[in-house]
C-alpha cells in the first residue's frame, strides 16, 4: 500500500467523514483504489473512485456504474462484494470488500508459475464463481490475473465487471470496438460475435496456462499476432511445462478450443473436471469449490456409545439392592 495522494485526501473530505482514508492501493484504467476504514462499522474497506477526467455522461462514468450494480447484485464467496454506492459533487465511488492480498498477477510476477495443485484449487472456485455469475445472466468478459486478488490464505475474488454483459446492459461502444483484454480475449471475442459463458471459460483457461507455464498460449505484440488464435491451437502446455499431468493438461486445452461449441459448455464443467482431477491426484478430505450462501445441512448427530456389557447386570443389582 502507497501513500494517499492528493485525490485521496479530497475524496476523503467530500465524503464528510464517512470513511478514513488509509492508503492508495492502485489505479486502473479509470478508476483509483483507496484502503479506507468505515466511520460507522470500523472496518476495512477498498473505495473505488472515478477519475476527474470523465465527464458526466461519457462510457466510463456508464461503465462504472454498471460494474458497481452487477457486483452489488451477485451474493458468491469467490466474489469482491460490493457494500455502497455514491456521487457527491461529481465525483463518482462505490466501497467494496477490502482483500488483503495481492492480485493474481503481482503473485505470478513473484512466483513465475504455480505447482498444479494450487493453480488448480484457485482455478476452482473463480469457476464457480463464473457458474454463479451465468446462471444470473452476467457474463464478465475480461477474465484475467489483474481481475483476481489472493487473501492471505490463497483464496481467490473475482472483480472488476466494469464490462461485464448483461442483458439490460447500459455500455454502448463504438462499431468493431473491442472491450477486453487482447492476451485474454476468446476467438468470438474477437471476431465480434455474441458472447456467452463460454468466453469466460476461455479466459480462465488462458489465465490458468499461465498460471502453469509462466507466459500466455499466445503473443499478442499486434493484430496478426492476435490473429492466430483463430487459426492455430494453443501450443501443447507439456512443451511449456516438464511433466505436466496429462490430465490437467487435457482439461486446460478443452477449455481452450477455439470452436466454442467444442468447448466446455460452461464453467461448472470445467470445475467438476477439475476437481475430479484434484480428488484422484492431490485429494483433501474437504470440498475445493466455495461453499453456496445457503445455510449448510447440519452435521450428523453421532451415535450413541454402545454401554459397556458388565454395566447391565451391575444396574439390575443396585436396584435390587436398593429395595431391599
Amino acid at each position: 500500500m502507497q501513500p494517499i495522494d492528493d485525490r485521496g485526501r479530497m475524496v476523503e473530505k467530500l465524503l464528510g467523514g464517512r470513511y478514513e482514508v488509509l492508503g492508495f492501493l492502485g489505479r486502473g484504467g479509470f478508476a483509483s483504489v483507496y484502503q479506507v476504514r468505515s466511520a460507522s462499522l470500523q472496518r476495512f474497506e477498498a473505495l473505488k473512485v472515478l477519475h476527474e477526467s470523465h465527464g458526466e455522461d461519457s462510457e466510463f462514468v456508464q461503465r462504472f456504474r454498471q460494474e458497481a450494480r452487477v457486483a452489488a447484485s451477485l451474493e458468491h464467496p469467490s466474489i469482491v462484494k460490493v457494500y455502497d454506492f455514491g456521487h457527491v459533487e461529481g465525483t463518482l465511488w462505490y466501497s467494496m470488500q477490502f482483500v488483503d492480498g495481492p492480485t493474481l498477477s503481482g503473485e505470478l510476477a513473484t512466483r513465475g508459475t504455480f505447482d498444479e495443485e494450487t493453480a488448480a484449487r484457485i482455478a476452482v472456485p473463480l469457476l464457480d464463481a463464473l457458474d454463479y455469475s451465468h446462471t444470473r445472466g452476467v457474463v464478465h468478459r475480461d477474465i484475467k490475473p489483474d481481475n483476481v486478488l489472493l487473501d492471505k490464505r490463497g483464496r481467490p475474488f473475482l472483480m472488476d465487471f466494469g464490462i461485464a454483459k448483461t442483458g439490460e446492459s447500459l455500455v454502448k461502444t463504438q462499431t468493431g470496438f473491442i472491450l477486453g483484454s487482447p492476451a485474454y480475449l476468446s476467438p468470438e471475442q474477437l471476431r465480434g460475435q455474441p458472447l456467452d459463458g463460454r468466453t469466460d471459460v476461455y479466459s480462465l483457461g488462458v489465465t490458468l496456462y499461465q498460471m502453469l507455464a509462466g507466459v500466455i498460449p499466445y503473443r499478442t505484440e499486434n493484430m496478426s499476432a492476435l490473429a492466430r488464435r483463430l487459426t492455430e491451437d494453443a501450443p501443447p502446455l507439456s512443451g511449456r511445462r516438464e511433466g505436466i499431468h496429462p490430465e490437467l493438461e487435457r482439461i486446460v486445452h478443452r477449455s481452450l478450443e477455439r470452436d466454442r461449441n467444442a468447448r466446455y459448455a460452461n464453467a461448472a464443467e470445467m470445475r467438476d473436471d477439475l476437481e475430479a482431477f484434484l480428488a484422484e491426484v492431490h485429494p483433501r478430505t474437504t470440498r475445493v469449490h466455495a461453499v453456496s450462501s445457503e445455510s449448510p445441512a447440519p452435521p450428523p448427530r453421532p451415535e450413541p456409545a454402545p454401554r459397556p456389557a458388565w454395566l447391565w447386570p451391575a444396574t439390575f443389582a443396585l436396584v435390587l439392592a436398593v429395595f431391599a
